[in-house]
């Protein structure tokens, strides 16, 4: 499966958009053709008319399933940050756990849960759309966002500018 952030119709020149390869189980991403870029999360500027390929192998001996999860937790910063309407959060998960993804103000005080269930091992996208809890519109300004689990907190600076 394949994710596309922003996802919209049209783009426009100059837009930065990112995409992510999701292998379903008994596969395993290659690479993106035709650059044979080999990370499955890929973050292109439109300039061009550019067809992007993921190519995924199927899993046929016990060696092609070694390192095909993450290895290590891991909050990537979102993108993009600064933001107004969205923003992507990325986070790999190295084993199955309980996860918790929540959203903070400056203050301290939580405005949001995005996530609050068990995942199994692999890397997920989740969109913040910059609202609290009630979908009331946050305002501009610094938020935390974190990612706990039993083994780990790990924090990023997410700014909305409205």
């Amino acid at each position: 499966t394949i994710v596309i952030f922003p996802e919209k119709e049209d783009y426009d020149y100059g837009d930065f958009v990112k995409i992510l390869a999701n292998a379903l189980p008994n596969f395993t991403f290659c690479c993106w053709e035709p650059d044979e870029d080999s990370s499955s999360v890929k973050q292109v500027q439109i300039v061009s008319d550019t067809i992007f390929t993921a190519k995924f192998e199927i899993k046929t001996h016990a060696s092609d399933f070694k390192n095909t999860k993450p290895t290590e937790y891991k909050l990537e910063q979102n993108y993009p940050n600064p933001f107004n309407n969205e923003t992507l959060i990325t986070f790999h998960i190295p084993e199955n756990n309980d996860i918790l993804v929540e959203v903070y103000n400056v203050r301290g005080q939580k405005v949001a849960t995005l996530v609050n269930e068990p995942l199994s091992a692999g890397i997920y996208m989740k969109r913040w759309k910059g609202q609290s809890e009630n979908g009331n519109i946050l305002p501009s300004g610094i938020y935390w966002i974190v990612l706990k689990c039993d083994k780990m907190h790990l924090i990023q600076k997410a700014i909305i500018l409205r």
